[in-house]
């Protein structure tokens, strides 16, 4: 058995961790891994910094510190069957929830 250790330096783009890494806060599937800077990872992820966070609940914690995490995404991966697709944020869209 061989075992690699995969960082950020090293890591293979195409290769989605959603096949065996649930979320370390929610539980789900990660359909969409991501890369954001090391600083606000360290700030979000907190005691979570070695374990697979979804991108649905990083985005809360975020939005919980006041982090606006369209700011800090480099790219966003969608883990498909067989296959991952590389998304490159260009734009945002703010939008308040009118009741």
């Amino acid at each position: 058995m061989r075992i690699y250790s995969m960082t950020r330096d090293n890591w293979i783009p195409g290769i989605p961790d959603s096949v065996t890494l649930p979320c370390s806060i929610c539980g789900s599937k990660i359909d969409f891994d991501y890369l954001v800077d090391d600083e606000t990872w360290k700030t979000l992820a907190g005691p979570h910094r070695t374990s697979a966070i979804c991108l649905p609940c990083l985005d809360e914690m975020a939005t919980a510190r006041g982090i606006d995490i369209s700011h800090h995404l480099h790219v966003i991966f969608f883990c498909g069957r067989g296959k991952t697709i590389r998304l490159c944020p260009t734009a945002e869209y703010l939008w308040e929830r009118r009741t």
